[in-house]
């Protein structure tokens, strides 16, 4: 796995072909990039994730679209909502109408697109035994952006309390 944390395997989005094999994946911030209520540490992942369902690598690395289901996303629309001026959508239920949970307005979901690509580069390694990795990378690195599996740093409450705020006003957002 040495592979995935190679600075040589670090790439922007656009140049990695992905498909639907079974992976592992990390972001990691750009050399001269930022992020908000962080020390860049650009030789360490921000977030390691797995790709094992429908879909692979090529569904699961979060460059387009669809924070409500993606907790990298999520995370970074934490931190970057005030800089980016990010619009926060409510999701609820069909059944009941009560909430389900967060994402963002179709202009917030372009504006993180964007500052992804300016920002991150991503490293892939194709492996049918991403889940069990996964994990134990997870607790080796800790990744500031996984908030699960890893000792929690002060980085990582940070995300989570912004992550909860914005749980608390998202539930009181009438749905569109």
């Amino acid at each position: 796995m040495k592979e995935l944390f190679d600075p040589a395997k670090r790439k922007v989005r656009s140049l990695h072909i992905l498909d639907s094999s079974a992976g592992l994946y990390a972001l990691y911030l750009k050399p001269a990039s930022a992020l908000p209520g962080f020390d860049a540490d650009f030789d360490k992942p921000l977030y390691i994730g797995k790709a094992d369902g429908a879909g692979g690598l090529a569904r699961r690395c979060h460059f387009k679209g669809g924070t409500r289901n993606h907790s990298p996303r999520k995370s970074l629309a934490a931190l970057l909502e005030k800089e980016l001026g990010l619009q926060i959508r409510a999701f609820r239920n069909r059944t009941d109408n009560s909430f389900k949970t967060w994402g963002l307005e179709r202009d917030s979901e372009i504006a993180l697109d964007r500052w992804m690509h300016a920002n991150l580069l991503l490293s892939v390694v194709p492996t049918l035994h991403a889940a069990v990795l996964e994990k134990l990378l997870i607790r080796e690195w800790a990744p500031p952006l996984n908030l699960t599996d890893c000792h929690q740093s002060a980085g990582h409450l940070t995300v989570s309390r912004l992550r909860g705020e914005i749980e608390r006003r998202a539930r009181v957002i009438s749905p569109n």
